[in-house]
């Protein structure tokens, strides 16, 4: 994660911009990227941040109104200089907080009310930090903690996560991204200052050994904590290689180094372990749902559904995606969602004019079968995410079985799965539906059952779930399907209120899916 990434209507979506300092001498693009990662809708403590001018970062929160991202974010005017922390502070219209706009997948967008660089920031060298005080406080969201332990050594296992492109010439930025690093020397005398690691071939697979890059800066690098959910120990910088491409080095800020500072601006927020009166997304009591995809020109929409519960106390859909398109959101139960029918919609102008935020909050949702059309109204289209999170009543009641609900035993009779299919396919035309359930019980088979979807003499799906509670702590859920249309399978264990997810793109053929992580036991 280098320099903040540039939007189309700068440049056309410059890969590589001059940034001066007050001097004559050039110094790097301090841009980044999640490249060789992985597409996700989970860590919902990071963000996206849209810079007025058409740049875009990534951030962390740290507390419920305070967005942890990097110094250079705000003291970069591209093409003209980079500040450092000294002469960013003593610039106000860098800091003007209405030149920023954070965006959450779980949350939606916020407004920004205060803007403190580090005043030891120095470009490409130390203490790249800023924090960001949002207006309003973020519900629903644990907010990460920071490092106060120990710089990571080396060897140290971590997981980047921004939202920037996966390469410096392509303009794929906008949809969040994730992947492992392993911490290593940096070169130089960054060893004092900086957190980094070696991008290197082969790569492997995605996911396995990722790097930063354009949009990527500002986004945390996440560690493990024995005593409780990892916590940030970098913020991406800078890398060595414009490209973002092998080999390159990766260089954070070191959180540890400043964690004084960090304390000191967050204050009491810091504290905070959760924020609002909602459950924290991720944990009982809440499903996260996405799915990724491509709008074009030529082909405008595309769709995504999802089945929601009864008794959901709260439905969040939110779309993000590449820069310089407006998207538009619509989200409808029971139908195909458009333009001209829908329960929910969000046709926000992109933030800026450059990045698609689109947003829905739904109180107590009706249950059913959700389809969400994300829409391109302008712009040369590119890849976006849509996510939808459900923030669940109370767990504890079994199952009820209905034509679309399947109820798989744990113990006889106690109904503690449920399971619902939810399928769409062009082929035949436009189809759409919930697949239809049907128990095994009659049979004796209490830990599995079929589902068909367009003929009862037709079994589409076959799922199972296994106590594996005595090996390793969790249930395991396999499926096989004989079919190519599109599916998302919701497995919800009613006794604790956790909840898994499975997708198919359409006319892809159903891989089996043989999840052994699959639901905690407790």
């Amino acid at each position: 994660m280098r320099t903040p990434s540039l939007g189309p209507s700068l440049l056309g979506f410059v890969v590589g911009c001059l940034l001066l300092s007050t001097g004559a001498s050039a110094t790097e693009s301090a841009e980044a990227k999640i490249v060789n990662g992985l597409g996700t809708h989970l860590y919902p403590s990071v963000g996206m941040l849209a810079i007025q001018g058409g740049s875009l970062c990534s951030g962390v929160l740290i507390g419920c109104r305070t967005f942890l991202t990097a110094a250079h974010c705000a003291c970069t005017v591209p093409g003209v200089a980079a500040y450092d922390g000294a002469q960013c502070n003593a610039r106000p219209e860098l800091l003007d907080p209405s030149r920023f706009l954070v965006f959450f997948q779980h949350a939606g967008s916020f407004q920004t009310a205060q803007v403190m660089v580090h005043p030891s920031y120095l470009p490409n060298t130390a203490s790249d930090l800023a924090i960001l005080k949002l207006a309003i406080p973020v519900t629903g969201i644990a907010p990460s903690p920071i490092d106060t332990t120990g710089k990571p050594p080396f060897g140290t296992a971590g997981t980047i996560v921004g939202f920037g492109s996966t390469r410096a010439d392509l303009p794929d930025g906008g949809v969040k991204r994730a992947g492992a690093v392993t911490v290593s020397s940096c070169s130089g005398p960054s060893n004092a200052f900086e957190v980094c690691w070696s991008f290197s071939s082969p790569l492997g697979a995605p996911g396995s050994n990722s790097n930063i890059c354009r949009g990527d800066s500002g986004s945390p690098l996440f560690v493990a904590d024995p005593l409780g959910p990892p916590v940030v120990a970098g913020i991406a910088s800078f890398g060595t290689n414009e490209t973002c491409l092998a080999p390159d080095t990766g260089l954070d800020s070191d959180v540890f180094r400043d964690r004084e500072w960090i304390a000191a601006q967050a204050g009491a927020d810091l504290a905070s372990p959760t924020c609002g009166d909602l459950p924290a997304v991720g944990g009982s009591g809440t499903a996260v749902l996405g799915d990724e995809g491509t709008v074009t020109a030529a082909a405008p929409q595309a769709r995504f559904d999802f089945p929601v519960p009864a008794d959901t106390r709260r439905l969040r859909i939110g779309l993000n995606g590449a820069p310089g398109n407006q998207v538009d959101l619509y989200a409808r139960v029971g139908g195909a969602a458009s333009a001209a029918s829908f329960d929910c919609k969000s046709e926000a102008p992109q933030a800026f004019g450059v990045f698609p935020a689109q947003f829905c909050d739904i109180p107590s949702p009706a249950a059913g079968t959700w389809n969400v059309l994300a829409q391109l109204g302008s712009g040369p289209g590119g890849p976006f995410q849509a996510t939808a999170t459900l923030f669940l009543g109370p767990a504890g009641l079994p199952c009820v079985p209905d034509a679309a609900t399947l109820c798989i035993d744990d113990q006889p009779g106690d109904r503690r799965f449920k399971v619902q299919v939810a399928y769409r396919t062009a082929q035949g035309g436009e189809r759409s539906g919930m697949g239809t359930a049907v128990p095994l019980t009659s049979l004796g088979v209490e830990h599995g059952g079929l589902f068909w979807f367009f003929s009862p003499d037709n079994p589409e799906m076959l799922v199972k779930i296994v106590n594996a509670c005595a090996l390793n702590g969790t249930f395991w859920v396999f499926s096989s399907a004989g079919t190519n249309v599109g599916l998302t399978t919701t497995v919800t264990d009613t006794l604790t209120g956790h909840l898994k997810t499975y997708s198919n793109p359409d006319l892809t053929p159903a891989a089996p899916v043989q999840d052994t992580g699959a639901l905690p036991c407790n």
